[in-house]
């Protein structure tokens, strides 16, 4: 005996009441099915039941279609579902659902009368989406089969918990499937007998009168084709596409199925005030004409139909009646105007909206005349209402379209107006949003810049400012990220259209690529437009605009007039950075302005200047209407003033002296179109005092007219000055050169004259000794000797004169090379003789203010910019050699620079080199530092500092 623990026990029990309560339902289901002829009427009924007793959330059948490349697709004719479960087509499946989004091994089974049961998550893929979609946990499904095919699917859905069926369950379930296959099949039994019954009932009704029975079925059959041209033009009407599309398919569609050879659309004119047309006429809108038949449109005299002469048939249109027939038994002039155009027989029904006559919609038959029997006009009387229904609808939508562009359009107008008068566009920019939000019936409406990541440099957007409507949370409650860094690569298709392409995109949102579709689900919404925010051509943003109760694409009118509104941010944002810039630009000049160690001025005329008057008339009105309208501290101190505005008002001949030199300079200044740079003035403050400043200035010209400009100023009275002693200086190192000369032609010329004579005088007693000397006076005589040592002597001390008359004469003087040159051109000129001759690349530069030096420090320093060049020359083989000599108030720098073969500094000892020894010693004398690098292949620099100040 085999005993099972209770657990166990009560498990098995639920099984067999589950099972128990499936068979009770399938034979309520089948009892069902027996009890009804039509199977289509009680299958809903059926399905509960087998929903019900199986505990299920959604019972359906699937029916096996095939598309046109063999492959099986379900239709879903029938579904159940339970209270609070949606539909699979309210959950968002689409119909007709391939069947190889499931696996083939899924689907296999059912080829053969087998079961498909699985779990939603050991699924993956289309699979798994679609029962996420719907909501199922688990599924099983069991083939109907009908007369030995496979006709469909029966499906059941647990929504609310997994279920995993047992195979007794499952074949409970097959059966099931099998009752509803034969209720199919006892439906196709009866119908069959009830198509055959018929049929025999017809056959020996055509029997007895097959000739009455022949013209009823062709009259049936003209209506029934009559009716199905109706039903498929009003079809076309419905297809969406646009209206005159629709229109001209419609009437091609009509003319050729019933086999009429013209058809017009005409729109009724109502008569103007005192016009000839007492009823109105009527116009040709649309036309469609067979092979050969000549268009109402295209002629003259008949594009507009007059109702003079046929007035009684325009009051019966517009009374809601039909006209026409026969041509040729019509009354003139309306006979003649169809027979013009070929017309055996013609037809017009009014179209009626709201009781009144819109238009007409008229049939002709050019072939043969054609007599319209009343059932065929009076389903001609529907098409007519169709198409004109459809075209006054098409109508009322253009209206409605017009009258939300018109609002739209406000909107915008509305929005750039605050753009406009904001001086920070992101002030008024909630308004904005709102204002286009609301206009255009979305959800939100945001502003979306453009960023790059900090660290990857990636694109990606944030999320500047967003407009809801009430009830809908921002998108950063869903999309954190859009507060930092949303990734662009996260949305494809936006990016293509928006950043690319720089387009407006407009998008369903369950037609987006992954992850981007999750992201916007997530956010609630059913479709999103964004119109891309252009400056400078350049992408710097976005206005998106969401819809989440319904998906929405706007249509290109309204796509171009967001995108106005787009421009007008991007136009509120290119002026806030210009206005920005300008600001800034503003307090640089104000600085500058103010802090400027130059005087800086703004001028302008009482009367503005024509510049087409002549020069001297110029040049006039300038000193007359000529003033200071602003200047700085600077300025105002030239002056002698210490407040700024003390000088605004100052006119040119307050400050101007009456000098040539100014007269040149207001010349000057008008004849090179009012501005000028570098030109000297004579000028006066406010205690007469006379300075001396270098000016520029530039004007402001407009329409032909000078109005004023700006100026500014140094003052080079101290320069001047300076000039004048240098002058001097020279007048005077002249002169002390006049006066050496004569001191060397009175003492070192004279030293050496006498050095001359006495050395000749000692020469002549030296040969006259020698030629009297005797072999017995070989000696020569004392007295000759002295005299010749005193000649010597005297020679001697004329040397000793004249070596202490040029020591003295040389301490006196300066360096030949700077007698006429200052230090900066004296070095410039050595390092230009240098290079002469030799592929040798030179730069002088001179640093600072320069200042007069002492003449030891100058000569000094040029005698060791000549050894450095010589070295650089001779020992360095250089190719490029820089000097820089540098002024300041403490110090002045001398600097040489080569590129030549360098050495090891380190293994330089000290004494080594006469040069570099002599260097040292002048800079040591003058209390000054030398530091001497150098690199192998690099080249040598050598930095000379001499101090200024003890």
């Amino acid at each position: 005996m085999v005993h099972t623990s209770p657990a166990s026990s009560l498990a098995l029990q639920d099984e067999l009441i589950r099972r128990d309560a499936l068979l009770a339902s399938v034979n309520g289901a089948a009892q069902c099915l027996l009890t009804t002829n039509d199977w289509q009427q009680a299958i809903l009924e059926v399905l509960q039941i087998l929903g019900e007793g199986a505990q299920q959330d959604r019972v359906y059948v699937f029916q096996n279609i095939w598309d046109a490349a063999g492959e099986l697709l379900w239709e879903i004719p029938f579904e159940w579902d339970a209270p609070g479960i949606p539909t699979q087509e309210e959950a968002g499946t689409y119909f007709p659902l391939p069947a190889n989004a499931f696996p083939r091994e899924l689907i296999e089974p059912m080829w053969h009368g087998g079961a498909a049961k699985f779990l939603t998550r050991d699924l993956a893929g289309v699979a798994l989406e679609l029962n996420e979609d719907i909501e199922a946990l688990s599924l099983v499904a069991v083939p109907i089969y009908v007369d030995g095919d496979w006709w469909g699917v029966l499906g059941f859905d647990d929504c609310t918990t997994e279920r995993i069926w047992s195979e007794a369950e499952v074949a409970v379930l097959q059966t099931a499937a099998s009752c509803i296959g034969a209720a199919m099949q006892r439906d196709r039994i009866r119908q069959a007998r009830e198509a055959a019954e018929r049929q025999a009932i017809i056959e020996k009704e055509r029997a007895a009168r097959a000739a009455e029975l022949e013209a009823l079925n062709e009259t049936l059959l003209t209506r029934d084709r009559w009716l199905e041209t109706t039903a498929l033009a009003a079809s076309q009407l419905l297809s969406g596409q646009d209206i005159e599309t629709s229109i001209d398919s419609v009437l091609a569609t009509i003319g050729e199925n019933l086999d009429c050879d013209r058809l017009i659309i005409m729109r009724y004119v109502p008569p103007h005030s005192g016009g000839a047309d007492a009823v109105g006429c009527m116009r040709v809108l649309y036309e469609w004409d067979a092979t050969g038949v000549i268009s109402q449109h295209a002629h003259p005299s008949l594009s507009d139909i007059s109702s003079e002469g046929i007035e009684d048939w325009f009051r019966q249109l517009l009374a809601g009646q039909w006209v026409g027939g026969i041509v040729d038994e019509l009354e003139e002039p309306f006979r003649s105007g169809q027979q013009q155009l070929g017309v055996k027989a013609t037809y017009g029904f009014p179209v009626l909206i709201e009781e009144q006559c819109w238009g007409i919609v008229s049939m002709d038959y050019c072939k043969a005349p054609k007599a319209l029997s009343p059932a065929e006009l009076a389903v001609f009387e529907t098409t007519a209402a169709c198409v004109g229904s459809a075209i006054y609808q098409e109508e009322i939508r253009r209206d409605r379209s017009a009258r939300e562009r018109a609002q739209l359009l406000s909107a915008v107008a509305e929005a750039a107006s605050l753009l406009l008068q904001a001086s920070y566009y992101e002030t008024v920019l909630p308004e904005v949003l709102a204002l286009l939000g609301k206009a255009v019936g979305s959800d939100r409406c945001s502003v979306i810049k453009n960023v790059t990541h900090p660290t990857t440099a990636a694109a990606g957007v944030i999320l500047l400012h967003e407009w809801c409507q009430t009830g809908v949370l921002i998108s950063t409650e869903y999309t954190p990220d859009l507060e930092t860094f949303l990734a662009w690569d996260l949305v494809p298709e936006f990016y293509e259209q928006l950043m690319l392409k720089q387009t407006s995109a407009n998008f369903l949102v369950r037609e987006l690529q992954e992850p981007g579709r999750s992201i916007f689900v997530e956010q609630g919404n059913a479709s999103m437009s964004a119109v891309p925010i252009l400056i400078n051509g350049q992408n710097w943003g976005l206005i998106s605009f969401d819809n989440c109760a319904e998906a929405r694409l706007y249509d290109d009118a309204e796509m171009a007039i967001l995108k106005v509104a787009a421009d007008c941010v991007a136009g509120a944002i290119t002026r806030q950075t210009q206005n920005d810039a300008l600001r800034d630009s503003e307090e640089r000049y104000r600085n500058l302005f103010e802090v400027s160690s130059e005087g800086l001025y703004r001028f302008e005329y009482a009367q503005p200047i024509a510049v087409a008057l002549p020069v001297e008339q110029q040049i006039e009105q300038c000193i007359e209407h000529f003033y200071i309208a602003e200047a700085n501290h600077t300025y105002a101190a030239m002056y002698g003033f210490d407040d700024p505005k003390a000088v605004v008002g100052t006119r040119l001949a307050d400050i101007h002296l009456k000098s040539d030199q100014n007269n040149a300079f207001v010349r000057a200044f008008i004849e090179n179109g009012h501005q000028i740079q570098n030109y000297e003035s004579e000028e006066r403050d406010r205690d007469g005092q006379t300075h001396y400043f270098l000016n520029g200035a530039i004007s402001m010209i407009r329409n032909g007219k000078v109005y004023g400009g700006w100026g500014a100023q140094l003052n080079i009275t101290e320069l001047k000055q300076a000039q004048q002693d240098s002058e001097e200086a020279q007048c005077a190192i002249l002169e002390e050169r006049n006066r050496l000369a004569r001191e060397i032609h009175d003492t070192l010329a004279q030293s050496f004259t006498g050095i001359s004579i006495h050395l000749e005088v000692a020469s002549k007693i030296a040969y006259t000794t020698a030629d009297s000397t005797t072999e017995d006076s070989a000696v020569p005589q004392a007295s000759e000797l002295a005299q010749a040592q005193e000649h010597l002597n005297r020679a001697r001390d004329f040397a000793r004169k004249g070596l202490s008359e040029a020591r003295r004469s040389v301490l006196a003087l300066r360096s030949g090379d700077l007698e006429n040159d200052e230090l900066a051109d004296a070095l410039q000129k050595a390092l230009a003789i240098a290079a002469e001759g030799r592929t040798l690349e030179t730069h002088f530069y001179l640093e600072g203010e320069p200042i007069p030096l002492v003449d030891d420090i100058q000569l000094n320093l040029l005698r060791i910019g000549q050894e450095t060049i010589t070295n650089a020359i001779r020992h360095a083989q250089a190719t490029q050699l820089d000097i820089t000599l540098c002024f300041s108030p403490a110090a002045v720098r001398l600097r040489v620079v080569d590129n030549g073969m360098g050495f090891d500094s380190t293994l330089l000892a000290d004494g080594i080199g006469f040069g570099l020894i002599g260097i040292r010693e002048r800079v040591t004398r003058l209390k000054g530092q030398v530091e001497m690098r150098s690199t192998p292949n690099v080249g040598t620099s050598f930095d000379v500092l001499i101090p200024l100040t003890t």
